[in-house]
């Protein structure tokens, strides 16, 4: 639930009890300050021939108006009438002014007014109850509007409060997600409250973590630099070697470290890819057909090491592509070299790239082992491991296939994996592009 629909809310749960409330107690206020005027109005020309009945009867005395109630008292405030109620000491003392007193009770209006009429005997002063109230149609429609009004007033308030608040948290919002491309700006924050306190919190803490991010890099980076030296001079040298005559050990022996050097040259390559993927895509226009032949040459090597064959078919036309060409050959190389390595002596990998229209599809095939079905959707994941048949030792990690996934995430591209009745396929697909010779 968004921020401005929680104000909403918000707002309509406050407004709607307080507006009913004003309605009922102007309704209330109305109703009994009307039925208070016409007592009042009342008792200014109470009827001679009433006093003149309370003259000769007063122990019996009491009149009745539609619902008021009227009782006659002495100077001195006593009645003949013993159904009389106490004069209420509210209105004492009295004069020739009326004086009136009304509360609410139970619900109901209980209204009370006395007027002086003469000095002395049992009728000198008029006591006049309500109780309850007409109704009074003619004052709902300018109770409403009081009502409406007033609850336009408090929203619009309430929106001139709430509004700016939304904006700036709003403004801090894009700020944070602008942030991923390193522009998070400070300088719309000069209210120096405390929104400005936290957008300050949060510029300090992602500082710490670009400086931490970027430290992290160079690290990564600088290590990946310092280990691919060594570890393609261990490859050079052991293809030296490869070409002495040895023993049958020895040179199993030689292939083996040869085929862990190349794996190891894969993890660091890997290693560089996802620290990249970071960073934001430098991207261009790349010949597809150019990166696959890169791809089986680097990857020759590996192949006939293993006793394999690793062929490619492409296209009479160029293939271009907008991509980052370095992780995207990284990509490719991890699905690869992954056809090689889990291939057996004597089998086949072959990389296809077709073209259909503006998309492009690469494949690559081999022939060995395939992989339990169950396991297809999550090939890719990081920590996916397959079962023995494709995976290069029990404890080993999917990490060429999850970083060549989130590359092709990040290109917008699709990555799918298949069983084929004898081996495996990985397909990479996606939009080509015009390039630069069309």
């Amino acid at each position: 639930m968004g921020l401005r629909l929680r104000v909403i809310l918000i707002l309509l749960s406050v407004l709607i009890p307080v507006t009913l409330t004003f309605t009922f107690y102007r309704f209330g206020t109305e109703l009994r300050q009307i039925t208070q005027r016409r007592v009042e109005r009342f008792s200014r020309r109470l009827p001679p021939r009433m006093i003149r009945r309370c003259q000769r009867h007063p122990d019996r005395f009491v009149a009745k108006k539609k619902n008021i109630q009227i009782w006659a008292y002495s100077p001195n405030f006593t009645s003949r009438n013993s159904k009389a109620p106490l004069f209420p000491k509210e209105l004492k003392p009295v004069d020739e002014e009326i004086l009136s007193k009304t509360r609410w009770f139970k619900g109901k209006v209980i209204g009370q007014s006395a007027k002086k009429y003469n000095e002395d005997g049992d009728c000198a002063i008029f006591l006049f109850r309500w109780k309850g109230h007409q109704k009074i149609s003619g004052i709902y429609p300018s109770v409403i509007f009081e009502s409406l009004l007033m609850m336009l007033i408090l929203t619009l308030l309430g929106f001139a409060i709430s509004a700016p608040l939304v904006f700036r948290i709003r403004r801090l919002k894009r700020a944070l997600v602008d942030h991923e491309n390193d522009s998070f700006d400070m300088s719309v924050y000069k209210k120096n409250d405390e929104l400005d306190d936290l957008a300050r919190a949060f510029g300090k803490v992602l500082e710490r973590l670009k400086r931490r991010d970027k430290d992290l890099q160079d690290y990564v980076a600088n290590t990946t630099h310092d280990l691919a030296t060594p570890i393609t001079v261990l490859q050079h040298r052991l293809r030296r070697l490869e070409a002495f005559e040895l023993q049958e050990d020895a040179r199993i022996i030689v292939q083996k470290t040869l085929e862990e050097s190349f794996y190891i040259a894969a993890l660091i390559s890997n290693m560089g890819a996802a620290a990249r993927l970071d960073n934001a895509l430098v991207l261009g226009e790349v010949k597809l057909n150019v990166l696959v032949k890169r791809i089986v040459g680097r990857h020759m090597p590996i192949a006939e090491a293993k006793a394999l064959s690793l062929d490619y078919a492409l296209p009479d036309d160029a293939c271009w592509v907008k991509c980052d060409e370095t992780l995207i050959e990284q990509a490719i190389s991890n699905v690869v070299q992954n056809a090689i390595q889990y291939n057996f002596a004597g089998g086949h990998v072959a990389m296809v790239l077709e073209v259909q229209d503006m998309r492009f599809s690469l494949r690559i095939l081999d022939d060995g082992p395939g992989v339990n079905p169950d396991l297809l959707e999550r090939l890719s994941q990081r920590s996916m491991r397959s079962d023995s048949a494709r995976n290069r030792n029990p404890g080993g990690q999917g990490f060429g296939l999850s970083i060549a996934s989130n590359i092709a995430q990040a290109h917008d591209w699709i990555l799918t994996f298949q069983n084929l009745e004898k081996g495996f396929e990985v397909r990479f697909s996606g939009k080509r592009g015009k390039g630069r010779d069309e």
